[in-house]
């Protein structure tokens, strides 16, 4: 079993046993840059085939978010929090 299926199952374990609240686990595909996409250049990522699919997946997130309609959000993906000083490229 993969690493993702796997993350994926444990997540459902600890979200469906915290609570007697039914819960409910949204995976949302992405479309993955690529590691050498450099996107610091706004106007140019915006030109990406990508960007489409990660803006949509960025708006459904933050109107979830702010109806208070999710109670976590687990992205897989690179390690550490991505700031205005994040320069690594994956």
């Amino acid at each position: 079993m993969n690493k993702i299926k796997l993350s994926l199952i444990l997540l459902s374990s600890i979200l469906m046993g915290c609570s007697d609240k039914p819960r409910k686990v949204l995976l949302i595909k992405q479309w993955h840059l690529a590691p050498s996409q450099v996107t610091l250049n706004i106007d140019s990522s915006k030109q990406l085939p990508q960007f489409e699919n990660q803006k949509d997946i960025f708006l459904k997130l933050s109107t979830l978010i702010e109806s208070n309609k999710v109670d976590a959000v687990v992205s897989e993906g690179c390690e550490g929090e991505i700031d205005k000083e994040f320069n690594l490229q994956f």
